[in-house]
């Protein structure tokens, strides 16, 4: 049977809203993991007409605790009038975020193995731009997000204001 995935957690952090539409953050992180799921091939045994065959079935098993702690940066910053006309209502967003995790679960290197899917570190960049679409007051803003060299994500959302 699969135990969910429990943890317990703390954060805590500093913001400084050092300019209209802009933000600096610094915050620490721990987390125990009391059970976390990993995916293993598990030899199973598949019976026919000939008595059966053995063959690995990758399924999702419980792999015991550990605990995740890091830190993450991050800076947000609109651009007004004031500072730069050509660049009013483009925006962007930075966060970098390092990770460290390990668990009871050991492997033939290590006694100590990291969690899987923990990254050590990771980083995000956006750039936005903000638009009037009408007299009414409703902005379209759009924005592309690069979390890595192989992902990229783009969102538009429409808002009144």
């Amino acid at each position: 049977q699969l135990d969910p995935y429990r943890a317990t957690q703390g954060l805590i952090g500093y913001e400084n809203y050092f300019a209209r539409g802009a933000v600096a953050s610094v915050q620490g992180f721990y987390k125990q993991i009391d059970n976390f799921v990993e995916t293993q091939n598990i030899a199973t045994l598949v019976k026919d007409d000939f008595g059966g065959t053995t063959s690995n079935v990758t399924q999702p098993v419980n792999a015991g605790s550990g605990h995740v702690y890091g830190i993450e940066l991050g800076l947000q910053y609109s651009f007004t009038r004031s500072i730069a006309p050509f660049l009013e209502g483009f925006g962007v967003a930075a966060n970098y975020t390092y990770s460290d995790s390990s668990s009871q679960s050991g492997t033939s290197f290590s006694k100590y193995a990291s969690i899987p899917g923990v990254a050590k570190n990771a980083a995000t960049g956006t750039l936005s731009r903000s638009v009037s679409a009408s007299t009414t007051g409703d902005r379209i803003c759009c924005a592309t997000s690069v979390a890595s060299p192989t992902t990229r994500r783009s969102s538009c959302r429409s808002s009144g204001l």
